[in-house]
């Protein structure tokens, strides 16, 4: 079929059951990779892994990451793990409790898609978080105005009165990237930078 995103397949993976074997697939191949960089003596930065609801909420989660932890010896500051604002819908008192665990055994943890969905600010207040990334539809041509800007410029005021680092995905012209430098967005991520790619690349 070719090259298939991951829009196309991680709904239906989410529906099966499978996104929890595909989660922790790429957790392994990412703790393999960081000890291969590591070996290498490549720079040292941290890579993001996105963990889905059904993974944070498998009652066996925290025990098969501190087995892959102790199988790879992995320095866990490397890992960020990304979670979406909409799991703390369900379970929050649940869900809290394994992001301090998280947290306590080293991983970053960052709350990706900020902005999607209704309960941002009531989330962010709990959430025990390193980085804010807010959703690419903030600077999505639909969505430019000063409205906007104003509400992207709030939040990311807000974050670092919390000490939370900001990352504003969806960049993809100078004119993006000069305003979040004028509001002191800390990071910049989207196709202005460049595409996904390969590892290898």
């Amino acid at each position: 079929l070719g090259f298939i995103v991951p829009d196309k397949f991680i709904p239906l993976f989410e529906k099966n059951g499978f996104v929890v074997k595909l989660d922790f697939y790429m957790l392994e191949e990412i703790f393999k990779k960081i000890i291969e960089i590591t070996g290498k003596g490549l720079i040292n930065f941290t890579i993001s892994v996105n963990q889905s609801r059904a993974t944070i909420c498998n009652p066996q989660y925290i025990d098969k990451l501190t087995e892959l932890v102790n199988k790879y010896d992995i320095d866990t500051s490397r890992i960020e793990l990304e979670v979406t604002e909409s799991i703390l819908t369900e379970n929050h008192k649940y869900i809290l409790s394994v992001i301090e665990k998280i947290r306590t055994m080293g991983f970053k943890v960052s709350m990706d898609d900020f902005g999607s969905g209704y309960s941002s600010l009531n989330t962010l207040k709990d959430m025990p978080i390193n980085e804010l990334k807010l959703d690419r539809m903030f600077l999505s041509e639909e969505a430019k105005s000063d409205k906007t800007k104003t509400i992207i410029k709030k939040v990311i005021e807000m974050a670092r009165e919390l000490n939370i680092n900001s990352i504003c995905e969806g960049v993809e012209t100078q004119d993006d990237v000069q305003f979040l430098k004028e509001i002191d967005c800390n990071m910049a991520q989207g196709y202005y930078y460049g595409k996904p790619i390969p590892i290898e690349e």
